[in-house]
């Protein structure tokens, strides 16, 4: 019986564990997120943080990166060209 109860401990410790690492890559995913509903200017001002502000946060961040104003998917479309030739190129020509 005292097997039992050690493996009861060591399965909610455990468990309290990976919640606590879960939580630890959680919350950085979290403030990205509503880092990308702030301005920019307010992003400088304040920095990135947690808090939840309605007043502040809007689409428009997005709205500008798929409306064409952006030029990040030139820059994606050009990283991802030039990965697949240096990767192809080593397939062709190994060292």
């Amino acid at each position: 019986m005292h097997g039992h109860n050690m493996s009861a401990v060591y399965r909610i410790a455990f468990t309290l564990f990976f919640i606590m690492l879960s939580l630890l890559y959680v919350f950085p995913m979290l403030c990205l997120l509503l880092g990308s509903l702030k301005p920019s200017s307010e992003l400088m001002r304040i920095g990135l943080n947690s808090r939840l502000d309605p007043d502040v946060m809007s689409l428009d961040n997005y709205t500008y990166l798929f409306s064409g104003g952006s030029i990040y998917f030139k820059w994606f479309l050009t990283v991802l060209c030039s990965a697949s030739l240096l990767r192809s190129s080593h397939c062709f020509f190994p060292l």
